[in-house]
Order: C-alpha cells, then sequence, then structure tokens
C-alpha cells in the first residue's frame, strides 16, 4: 500500500487536470466542426493571404463593425424556430442536421446589419464524424425550405441538379462541386436575382427588397468555401471573385473633416467570417471592446491585479518553503576540497541504503550489507589483494573454522538465509538472523 501511494496521487492529480480541460475548456464540438471537412477554420488565414483582409469570430472579441466589409454567415442548422434535441440513438446522431443551434431572431439580426453572405447547410453530423463526404450525408432538400421560409425567402427553392461531380466553367475558372446544391433559377423570388450562374441552377443569388436597406446574398453550397471545397479545381479563385464582387464599396470620403483639415486614411476593412455567434448591431458601442488597442504598462499589471495577487503569493510562499526545506536537509554547500574520497564512499553507501529502505527492499540491503562486512572483514585480515572477491570471503572462512568451527558453521548458515532470504519471510525474522550475524561474528573476531 506504501509503495502503491505515489501512483494513486498522480493518477488523482491526472484525472482532476482532464477534468479541468472539460469544465474549463468548453465549446468542444464547435471546435471540432470547425477544423472538420466542412468547417471553414481555414477560410479566414487563406482570404487573408489571398490579399483580402479577413478575421475569425472569437467571442471573447468584439471587433469595430464599421470596419467589416462582409460577413460571412455559416448555417449549420435547418430549423431557427426549434431548438437541437438530444439525439435518441447513435443513428438519430449521425443524421443529425443540426450541428450548431442557431434563434432565428438571432440570424435575422447578423443577417440585416452588415452586408452578409449567407451560406445554407449542406452535410449531416456524421459528415463532421467520419470526415467523408458521401450522398447518404446530405441533408434532404426539402428540410432546407423550412430554413428559406424561415429566412423570408420562402419562394427560393433548393435542388440538386447532379449526382456525383460537377465540374463547369465560370469567371475565375472550374468550379468543381460533389453533389452540387443549386438554388432552382426558374423559381427565384422577385426580390432576388442570380450572382454566380450555372446552366444547371444559382449557385449566389442577392435579395434586395425594394424601398428597404435590407439586402443579403445567399450561398447554396457550402463546398465552394467549406476546408475541403477550397481544395477542389479553382473553387478558391472562384470565390475570391466572387468576394470582390459583394463587397460593398467603403463610405464616400470628401478628403476633409469638420474642421476642414485633411482627413485621416481610412482603416482596412475586412472579412468576417462568423461562426461565433455574435450580434454585431449599430446600436450597440463596441469601443471599449475592440481589438485594435495600444498597448501599455496598465496591461502588464494586470498580471499583478486580484486574483492574479493571491496566486503569486502563493507561488513565493511554496518556493520560500521549498528553499527553506532544501538547505535544512542537505545543509550548506560542500567546498571542493573538504570532500574525502572515504566520505564519498560512506555517502554513497548511505545514499544506496535509503533508497532501498523507500522502494520497501529491506532483504537485499541486509544481503549487501552481509557482502561488504564479510569483505572488509577478509581484506583487513589478509591484505587488499588475497582479501578481495568471493576467493577472499572463503579464505575467511576457512580461518574462522579453525578458531571455532561450530560457531563458523554457525555463521554460515545465518550468512545464507541473509543472502538468500524468503520473499515471504517477516522483517522480525529478518532482524533477528541480522542480529545473530553480528553477534557470532564479533564472537568469532574478537572473543578469540
Amino acid at each position: 500500500m506504501r509503495n502503491a501511494l505515489p501512483m494513486i496521487l498522480v493518477g488523482l492529480l491526472v484525472l482532476g487536470g482532464i477534468t479541468g480541460l472539460f469544465l474549463l475548456g468548453g465549446g468542444g464540438a464547435d471546435r471540432r466542426l470547425d477544423g472538420s471537412t466542412i468547417g471553414v477554420e481555414a477560410l479566414a488565414p487563406w482570404l487573408s493571404a489571398q490579399g483580402l483582409p479577413a478575421e475569425q469570430s472569437n467571442p471573447r472579441v468584439h471587433p469595430d463593425i464599421a470596419r467589416l466589409s462582409l460577413r460571412l454567415l455559416p448555417l449549420y442548422d435547418t430549423d431557427l424556430d426549434q431548438d437541437a434535441t438530444r439525439p435518441a440513438d447513435a443513428r438519430a446522431a449521425y443524421y443529425a442536421t443540426t450541428l450548431r443551434d442557431l434563434d432565428r431572431s438571432d440570424v435575422m439580426d447578423r443577417i440585416y446589419g452588415p452586408t452578409a453572405l449567407v451560406v445554407l447547410p449542406k452535410w449531416v453530423n456524421g459528415t463532421v464524424v467520419s470526415a467523408v463526404a458521401h450522398r447518404s450525408g446530405l441533408i434532404p432538400a426539402q428540410a432546407l425550405d423550412v430554413l428559406t421560409l424561415q429566412l423570408g425567402l420562402g419562394a427560393l427553392k433548393v435542388i440538386r441538379p447532379e449526382d456525383g461531380m460537377l465540374v463547369a466553367p465560370v469567371e475565375g475558372g472550374n468550379l468543381a462541386l460533389f453533389l452540387p446544391q443549386l438554388f432552382d433559377a426558374t423559381r427565384l423570388p422577385d426580390v432576388c436575382r442570380p450572382t454566380l450562374s450555372l446552366p444547371q441552377g444559382a449557385l449566389v443569388v442577392s435579395c434586395h427588397w425594394p424601398d428597404t436597406d435590407l439586402a443579403v446574398h445567399l450561398l447554396s453550397d457550402p463546398d465552394l468555401l467549406n476546408n475541403h471545397g477550397l481544395t477542389l479545381g479553382d473553387n478558391g479563385a472562384i470565390l475570391v471573385a466572387l468576394l470582390k464582387s459583394l463587397v460593398p464599396p467603403p463610405p464616400s470620403d470628401t478628403g476633409k473633416n469638420r474642421k476642414g483639415s485633411p482627413a485621416e486614411a481610412p482603416a482596412e476593412r475586412r472579412i468576417y467570417v462568423d461562426t461565433a455567434g455574435e450580434n454585431l448591431v449599430t446600436y450597440y458601442d463596441y469601443s471599449n471592446e475592440r481589438q485594435d488597442y495600444d498597448r501599455s504598462s496598465d496591461d502588464f499589471a494586470r498580471f499583478f491585479a486580484p486574483p492574479l495577487a493571491g496566486i503569486w503569493a502563493m507561488l513565493l510562499i511554496v518556493l520560500g518553503i521549498a528553499l527553506w526545506r532544501g538547505a535544512l536537509r542537505f545543509g550548506p554547500l560542500l567546498t571542493t576540497d573538504s570532500a574525502t574520497p572515504e566520505q564519498s564512499k560512506t555517502t554513497a553507501i548511505e545514499t544506496n541504503a535509503r533508497l532501498l529502505r523507500i522502494a520497501g527492499h529491506d532483504a537485499r540491503l541486509v544481503s549487501e550489507y552481509v557482502q561488504t562486512s564479510l569483505s572488509d572483514l577478509a581484506q583487513s585480515t589478509f591484505g587488499r589483494g588475497p582479501g578481495s572477491g568471493a576467493q577472499g570471503i572463503a579464505r575467511l572462512f576457512t580461518h574462522l573454522e579453525r578458531r571455532d568451527p561450530a560457531a563458523t558453521r554457525t555463521l554460515r548458515d545465518v550468512v545464507s538465509r541473509l543472502e538468500a532470504p524468503d520473499p515471504n519471510a517477516r522483517s522480525q525474522d529478518l532482524r533477528r538472523n541480522l542480529d545473530m550475524f553480528r553477534t557470532v561474528l564479533e564472537k568469532l573476531t574478537h572473543v578469540h
């Protein structure tokens, strides 16, 4: 039990660390979705590399809404009015169509704020789990009718005209989509017009309501811009050309401010890949939450503000106790000229003995003690050369047998029991044999 106690403590610490990761990490399912084949984790850095400034949403950082040019809003929910329910079994979990639960009012606020490109869902949850796009993982086209109706575009119908890979030339290169999902171009609402069309249907439509400022763009097939779709055909170049055409022009600038002095250069406007569920609305002041701020000494001072101040104090206390115990236990440092070979040998023996006692190998410790005692006695009797090794110990027993044969036979029996002890022997028996060894050896070496 004594040997198992450290392992139990280590196991409890590891279990506590894993539990803390699960409890404090959060968002594991969302991160898995964003990094899967149908996620968009690679979109923002890829667009930035192509010369289109973009950023991925972060629930802890609110960007300046005035510096956003276009919001990309991928949807992973086919019914915005229905809360996601727990799947009844593994099959239901595989074919679940709600991968990220969204609220209808939340989505509408995000669509009709800054210019937005809404990306419709296409794949069920099993595609994330298996990392394989297969026709069995498609969301039924009828299920998307509910979503378009909730978006205020009930006449917009989704079709799947091809059963396989579709490769079609469009502006920017050859478009490649597996099991393409398009809008029926013959049944578009009056407020919508196709922005990117194919002979089979419309891939992107732009909807604008007359006499209002409400406008939205919809992408029917998410495989144009998700993690695996960017690698197919010329989808990347086509996406760049599409986004450049959808990004609205920056606000007009006369070049002077109200006082008549030259105005500052307009800040770079970015594409916002919205996967964190933030409502970036114009009537809220984000000035205190913007990401673009100057660093100062106050940022460093936050490391010593509560509750971090208490953590630093506890670390200093633990460090002080460790240094104090170390200095008290091991004493002052020894100089190089103060250590003699005899002291080094004694220290090594004491260290080895302590390790054996801690490990619970008392029998091995006693065996080494017996061998060392007999070897030292043989070398002191016959000299270092003749008295060393097993031959010196045998010669010692022959010498002692001439003095007292009976006591020597008793010594041999005790030595044999101590050198090869019974693994099931009790510590009391080991101690009794060791006391007998000392007594008989003392009798043979000093009494005679």
